[in-house]
């Protein structure tokens, strides 16, 4: 067989003629998609015929076999042929007896038109598809409500397959397929650039079992399979099918993400000095070892920052791995080339967090860091705007406050964001337009990305990994235990805060809900506060959530930093950046509805200090046996990297990264959680692609950045996978 860049010299010239899609943009445009119908599927989350013809299938219904009365089984589907012997109406219903020489169904539907009660009609024979049931008022005769009623083909109808979509009000099964048989000859009228490429590699031969030469032809067996093969044989097809629209799809996003990638590498970016005297100054004075993780990614960053382009890299480490030593060194050389460093945190706590400790390693070297954030009063708004506006050689810590058109940097040049999946894509460009030229751009996540959603999601950016933890990090011992244990849990807390030492009580909800059945914190906050083990002994406890405003969130940390608070009840607002070593207690309520990425997060916040430590995982009573195994995993595993494979495993990219962050997914087939080997292949074509253009590129244009410069193929395979959303909100 020939290689991968074999077949890519057979891709057909750029020049050739090509239609991206030849469907509408707006499902208005389609037959039988009146206004009522446009808005149930929108409703449903497809708004576009592209994103309606690319919902595969659920499954299928076989309508090939007649089936007599007398065999009919109540909850399985059939087509049965009978005639119509009886008719009724009451009111705006209808009630039908039909039967065949075997036996005799009932009919009902609860809404009458003309056009039913002609096929109603006494004396038609009809062919009826519908579920059976077994009907008390009809004295044991089966019966059918809303069946599929069509007239009996002569011949004998030959066998076919009927997809089964997603139930949607106000959109039928019929409908659906409608629909689907309307879109699909408009797609196959589209030219189909990657055909060749894709199908005949023997990567793809081996995934696809030799079959699907394009995508369309992979889209329509998906809808319309044909009905002369046995149900294992279907079902392997289905699955290559899927694998080849997926396969597709990937490589769309994979172009996508090293265009953007290659037109970035293309612009000038501020240069920092590879030697920095006060990152030699800080690393001089630590009181400890940088782990060889840490120096490896110091290194890479260095690297970047002298290169000439702009840096654009995502620093990932678990928990207490050490992310905010490198973002210091980082800023360190930024200032030594006379530039400004933003730190962009999400929330105001976790911003106070890095003005702290940031400070206490920059203020030995002469540098004030500035803080900024919607809480402060006017007068120290309008202060700190003036100092960042004239000031060279600072340090900007803040929030949301960053992006306010107010906010202008006199010498911006490094910009490092924490958390960075809590941010969209707009509020980065907002924050990365403020500075001079493309400034350099460091993302930090200390929830460990896995590895299919950092190969797809931030395909475009570089990554570093701090896979290493200080030697002084002591394990945490975490234990499952159930509600009915909970008195002794306090017990064990009470004990544990005499010792000295400061506790977390962490809840998924603010308040009670009538809905959840879940303790919530405030409830929790007013038990601990009056339960007589703390009062007789003294012990403080604190309350803090997302609701509060921002200095009363700001003062309750304060007080538990400074161990005014020995017990802090909180929601997951505390999931990153608190950092209290003398808490070495960790609880958390209803554990079984937080993600496994969550808990180690939250687990985090303890282990930070000289004392042993512990997260106990309060579960309900009524959680599955399912949900305890889940949590043994965090239970058996420090490795945040393994919980978040087995978390999005679990959950889904979207709940995984939130929806801010999964939104810029857009995948309509692919699925991240069990298409990794495909992704690696679409790796492989994307770049194979890159390499084709940029040797095919005239020599007159040598200078152009190569992101413009994507070959017709490539440019319509983005189009069709990644824009189509984009291109229906410009319409």
């Amino acid at each position: 067989m020939k290689s991968m860049t074999q077949h890519a010299n057979h891709i057909t010239d750029a020049n050739a003629r090509l239609s991206f899609s030849n469907l509408p943009q707006r499902l208005s445009a389609l037959p039988a998609v009146g206004a009522a119908t446009e808005q149930a599927l929108i409703k449903a989350g497809i708004s576009s015929p592209f994103k309606l013809v690319t919902t595969l299938p659920l499954g299928f219904e076989d309508r090939s076999r007649l089936y007599p009365i007398n065999q009919l089984m109540p909850d399985k589907p059939a087509l049965v042929q009978a005639t119509v012997v009886d008719l009724q109406r009451r009111g705006s219903q209808i009630s039908a007896t039909l039967s065949d020489q075997t036996g005799e169904l009932n009919v009902s539907f609860f809404k009458s038109y003309p056009s039913l009660l002609t096929k109603l009609s006494i004396g038609n024979t009809l062919n009826l598809f519908g579920k059976p049931q077994i009907n008390r008022y009809t004295l044991g005769m089966l019966s059918m409500s809303h069946p599929e009623i069509s007239k009996p083909s002569q011949p004998a109808p030959q066998r076919f397959l009927s997809g089964l979509y997603p139930n949607i009000k106000g959109v039928s099964q019929n409908k659906w397929r409608t629909l689907i048989r309307s879109c699909l000859p408009l797609l196959k009228s589209s030219a189909d650039p990657l055909a060749d490429l894709i199908a005949h590699t023997p990567e793809t031969q081996r995934l696809m079992g030799g079959h699907f030469d394009s995508w369309l032809a992979a889209l329509e067996f998906s809808h319309l399979p044909p009905a002369n093969m046995d149900d294992a044989e279907l079902k392997l097809k289905l699955v290559q099918a899927k694998r080849r629209l997926s396969l597709d799809e990937l490589t769309a996003h994979q172009l996508m993400h090293l265009g953007s990638r290659s037109e970035l590498k293309a612009h000038k970016a501020p240069l920092c000095p590879a030697i920095s005297p006060l990152a030699d100054q800080l690393l001089s004075g630590l009181p400890f070892e940088p782990t060889g993780a840490q120096n490896r990614v110091y290194s890479e960053i260095t690297d970047d920052l002298t290169s000439g382009a702009p840096m654009h890299r995502l620093l990932q480490g678990d928990v207490g791995s050490g992310k905010t030593l490198i973002a210091a060194l980082a800023a360190c050389h930024a200032l030594d080339g006379g530039w400004q460093v933003a730190l962009l945190a999400p929330t105001e706590i976790l911003a106070q967090q890095h003005f702290v400790s940031l400070g206490s390693w920059l203020r030995p070297l002469g540098i004030e860091p500035i803080f900024l954030s919607g809480s402060l009063k006017a007068s120290e708004k309008t202060e700190r705007k003036q100092m960042i506006e004239i000031a060279d050689r600072s340090v900007v810590i803040g929030t949301h406050a960053l992006f306010q058109e107010s906010v202008n940097f006199g010498r911006l040049g490094l910009i490092i964001i924490d958390e960075q999946h809590r941010f969209g894509v707009n509020e980065r460009l907002k924050l990365r337009q403020k500075g001079i030229g493309y400034t350099h751009l460091l993302a930090l996540s200390a929830t460990p990305i896995p590895r299919t959603l950092a190969m797809s999601l931030y395909a475009e950016m570089d990554t570093s990994k701090l896979d290493e933890l200080p030697k002084n990090r002591k394990p945490i011992t975490t234990v499952l235990v159930s509600q009915n244990r909970r008195e002794q849990v306090i017990e064990r807390v009470v004990a544990n805060l005499l010792a000295g030492t400061q506790a977390y009580w962490v809840c998924p909800l603010i308040e009670d809900s009538e809905v959840l059945d879940a303790t919530s914190a405030e409830q929790l906050y007013a038990e601990l506060s009056a339960h007589p083990l703390l009062t007789q002994n003294g012990l403080r406890v604190g309350l803090i959530h997302g609701r509060l405003a921002a200095d009363q969130k700001t003062a309750v940390m304060r007080d538990f930093i400074d161990a005014k608070l020995d017990v802090l009840v909180a929601t997951t607002v505390i999931e990153v950046g608190v950092d209290v070593p003398n808490a070495n207690l960790m609880v958390i309520e209803n554990a079984e509805r937080l993600g496994l990425s969550q808990l180690h997060q939250l687990r985090g916040r303890v282990g930070r200090g000289s004392e042993a430590s512990f997260c106990v995982l309060l579960y309900s009573n009524k959680v599955s046996e399912t949900g305890v195994e889940r949590l043994s995993t965090l239970k058996n595993s420090s490795d945040g990297f393994e919980i978040a494979e087995v978390d999005l495993k679990i959950r889904g990219p979207g709940e995984l990264l939130g929806s801010r962050q999964a939104g810029n997914l857009n995948f309509y087939v692919a699925d991240l959680s069990t298409d990794e080997a495909l992704l690696a292949l679409a790796v492989q074509f994307a770049q194979m692609l890159e390499k084709k253009t940029n040797a095919d590129k005239p020599s007159g244009n040598s200078d152009q950045p190569s992101g413009q410069a994507q070959s017709t193929q490539s440019r319509a395979l983005i189009q069709r996978w990644v824009h189509q959303e984009l291109s229906l909100k410009d319409a």
